[in-house]
């Protein structure tokens, strides 16, 4: 780096600019004076223990971890246990409803002529006409529903790691992006201090500089600190004590010009989840129209007669049935009540397609807004730094002041920030598209 000798006419400038500033060198002054303090305060509220870092780290073994994790995983053994239920409930050749009977009849009360009569026998539940198919048919929902849950529960999972791991790329970048300004700020802090120390630039310039240090290490510190939150979410979500050393980031999906071809499969863990709802919500409304209604049973019982100690015994079989009669006005509220439910569950099915459809077309379009942004803020990019470069040399040359160099890499720093943005923006849309699109990670 060349530094050149500010001639007299030049010198004379800086002395105008200094006699400008010197309101403001008092407050500078102040503020590097408690700045110590700003830095310590804000360092001990951020202190935190950084996770550490790990090759081993895949996409499969993060979502398998927040599954674990996860709230819903809570509900899984109770899933299986009424698939288990229903299924041995429409098994056999009887519904497994059955009733033991005992009558006894003795006179020893009253006429006191020995004459007793005993009656025992079961009654035996009967299938009623189209229960057991019906039966059948809501075991295989809630079976069905067991394998459905384990690839929504992933597809579930997928998404909060998709979050998750957006969030961490975006802090880790930010965090890096404003090191990187606080970087480029102590080298014009280099400049400005070598051009002090030969008498080109007054003290005020040094103070100014100074202060813009300051500024962008608050920046540096917020940025930490969300750096902070973002892997205590990550924590939160996997329950893991180790982070990917590197960003994992899908692949950007292949978008074409019109996306209104886009469509949601019907095999989206989502929908076959709510599907499996419907299913069972209307299975239930049938097995309520059927127990709502008495079950025809058959008896089978023996008798025995006993008319004195001179008169032999009497013993007799039973056999008999009995079917109910009417009781569908009684049951009808009951079985409405029911498929209201499932019509509920219907409409749910029907909005969230609607919703999925309405976030696919949103990221799809989205994602091809943003990759034209990054495209134009590149190019954006290399101007702004070629113009902070040329206005270094031309401050160090005396042609320039301190505060159009300032305001130039202020222009480049936001530039950064911008690009680091959208870069987030892209790897959350990215995810949101997939996450429509019912894939998991």
């Amino acid at each position: 780096m060349s530094i050149l000798l500010i001639s007299p006419k030049k010198h004379s400038v800086h002395l105008h600019l200094i006699e400008k500033r010197l309101s403001r060198v008092s407050v500078l002054l102040i503020l590097l004076a408690i700045s110590p303090a700003i830095t310590l305060g804000q360092t001990e509220i951020h202190a935190h223990e950084e996770l550490a870092r790990s090759d081993e780290l895949t996409f499969d073994i993060l979502v398998s971890a927040a599954m674990e994790q996860s709230s819903e995983m809570l509900s899984l053994a109770s899933i299986k246990n009424q698939a288990e239920a229903y299924a041995d409930a429409s098994d056999g050749i009887f519904p497994g409803q059955y009733t033991w009977r005992a009558l006894v009849f003795d006179d020893g009360a009253t006429d006191k002529r020995g004459i007793r009569e005993t009656e025992m026998g079961i009654d035996i539940g009967l299938w009623r006409r189209g229960e057991k198919n019906a039966t059948k048919l809501l075991s295989a929902s809630y079976g069905n529903r067991v394998d459905v849950f384990d690839r929504y529960l992933r597809w579930l999972s997928s998404g909060r790691v998709r979050q998750a791991l957006a969030e961490l790329g975006d802090a880790d970048n930010a965090f890096a992006g404003e090191q990187e300004i606080a970087e480029n700020l102590n080298a014009i802090v280099d400049v400005v201090s070598a051009l002090l120390s030969e008498g080109a630039v007054a003290e005020a310039d040094f103070l100014r500089v100074q202060a813009e240090v300051l500024d962008q290490e608050i920046r540096v510190l917020d940025a930490e600190a969300a750096l902070v939150d973002a892997e205590r979410n990550y924590q939160l979500i996997t329950g893991l004590a180790l982070r990917p050393s590197t960003n994992l980031v899908e692949a950007m999906p292949y978008l074409e010009r019109e996306d209104s071809h886009l469509d949601v499969a019907q095999d989206h863990p989502l929908l076959l989840m709510l599907n499996q709802k419907v299913e069972i919500s209307k299975g239930g409304a049938e097995r309520i129209r059927f127990n709502a209604r008495n079950r025809t049973t058959v008896s089978v019982g023996v008798r025995r007669e006993e008319a004195g100690a001179m008169v032999p015994n009497t013993d007799t079989v039973s056999i008999g049935i009995s079917v109910p009669l009417g009781g569908k006005r009684q049951s009808r509220p009951l079985v409405e009540d029911a498929l209201s439910v499932a019509a509920d569950a219907e409409v749910s099915l029907h909005q969230a397609q609607r919703s999925l459809q309405l976030s696919l077309h949103e990221a799809a379009h989205q994602l091809s807004v943003i990759t034209e942004a990054l495209s134009l803020n590149s190019r954006r990019k290399a101007l702004a730094e070629r113009r902070v470069a040329m206005t270094l040399a031309a401050f160090e040359e005396g042609e320039v002041d301190l505060e159009e160099v300032l305001r130039v890499r202020r222009a480049l720093s936001s530039i950064d920030r911008e690009i680091n943005s959208l870069e987030a923006e892209k790897i959350r849309r990215v995810g949101e598209y997939r996450q429509a699109q019912g894939d998991p990670l």
